[in-house]
């Protein structure tokens, strides 16, 4: 499976295929996404040649179901950026968090100190959440944000555990979404989330190929799934 996104209109390909003489040659689906997250066309290829499928062919539903699953766990990774230690990352696409946190170094310190983190997020240039919350290291915490620019989704809501650890490396930051939904004006989704990744505690940065995280999709517009997908952000 290759998955790219376009540089010309921030669309989607997802693609089955191989490598021959250091070219890719599709071999199987294709599915074309706009920047919204829609599937917009579906392709099949027989070793680099496309073929015609028929509508009605068994597991094309399936497929369908499939492409739509992948596109929802990905508006979700994008979302998820705003629960990240660093929180200097521009996003993807049209959504944006960089500028969410006027005091970002607040996460730092409330996870050093295990003291509670109270925020309010506006909407604003290049700050596409809203809302207010206080996080801590201790315990689960909500989080309910009204959304924008996310593909068409416009609310989410959270149940959230961070941990902060000592490692072989320096110091391990994590979060669980225990439980979460998304959702827009015509479909809604819940999921979970496990994510860590290794930090060096004297620069802050984060340590290449340490990252670990997967989103779990559970229901999709009131319909049980069992759909998962790993999840980083830009180091």
């Amino acid at each position: 499976m290759i998955e790219y996104i376009s540089p010309i209109n921030n669309g989607k390909i997802s693609l089955c295929g191989y490598i021959k003489n250091g070219a890719t040659v599709k071999h199987g689906e294709e599915w074309n996404y706009n920047s919204k997250g829609e599937l917009i066309k579906k392709l099949n290829f027989d070793h680099g040649k496309e073929v015609k499928t028929a509508a009605n062919l068994p597991g094309v539903e399936e497929k369908k179901d499939l492409g739509r699953e992948l596109a929802v766990m990905e508006s979700i990774g994008q979302m998820l950026q705003i629960l990240t230690l660093k929180k200097a990352n521009p996003g993807k696409g049209m959504f944006k968090i960089q500028r969410c946190d006027p005091k970002p170094i607040d996460w730092v310190r409330g996870a050093v100190m295990l003291t509670p983190i109270d925020k309010t997020y506006s909407f604003a240039e290049k700050c596409d959440v809203a809302g207010t919350f206080t996080a801590n290291f201790k315990s689960e915490f909500p989080v309910k944000f009204n959304l924008r620019n996310l593909q068409g989704y416009n609310s989410t809501d959270m149940m959230v555990k961070m941990a902060i650890k000592k490692s072989a490396g320096g110091i391990t930051y994590g979060f669980d979404v225990v439980s979460g939904a998304i959702s827009s004006l015509t479909s809604s989704a819940q999921f979970t989330v496990q994510y860590e990744v290794e930090i060096n505690p004297m620069t802050g940065a984060t340590l290449a190929g340490s990252q670990k995280g997967t989103v779990t999709l559970t229901k999709l517009d009131g319909k049980d799934v069992n759909a998962s997908s790993p999840i980083f952000f830009e180091e």
